[in-house]
């Protein structure tokens, strides 16, 4: 079997061309799904912030429907996969779903009235939008190539 040098050369550019390629792609990839995963805790982390604030008048009174206004409000959101609250007793006022795919990021968060627990928070953000955006950088990448 004669290989020739020529041969040689012509695969080993094609492997060191490829590789050099598709590094960059994979770094990029791996870089943004991190920053996206990053930027989905944070937004978590506020939303839990700003709606156990906003219930802790609506929970002490029993306001169901201020309850039931800003957890619909927040649901809305398109990252927004489910909202739970209850009170200090378990008993649940508000419970979406959209049930779209399998939630990303779950957090819960007990409400506070003048230090006084008056309830729970839970919700889920969906991970639609961080799969979005690794699918196209991963499409753009490769059609660089």
């Amino acid at each position: 079997m004669n290989k020739s040098i020529s041969r040689n050369l012509t695969l080993s550019l094609i492997v060191v061309v490829t590789l050099v390629s598709v590094a960059p792609i994979l770094i990029s990839y791996i870089r943004s799904s991190r920053e996206a995963m990053r930027e989905l805790e944070a937004r978590a982390s506020e939303y839990t912030t700003s709606i156990a604030s906003m219930l802790s008048q609506p929970l002490w009174n029993m306001d169901k429907n201020a309850i039931n206004q800003i957890g619909n409000f927040y649901f809305s959101y398109g990252d927004m996969e489910k909202i739970k609250i209850s009170d200090d007793l378990g008993e649940v006022y508000l419970d979406l779903k959209k049930g779209r795919d399998e939630p990303l990021i779950e957090k819960t968060r007990n409400v506070y009235h003048n230090e006084t627990l008056v309830g729970r928070l839970q919700i889920s953000l969906s991970g639609e939008k961080v799969g979005e955006i690794n699918k196209r950088i991963l499409v753009t990448g490769l059609l660089t190539i």
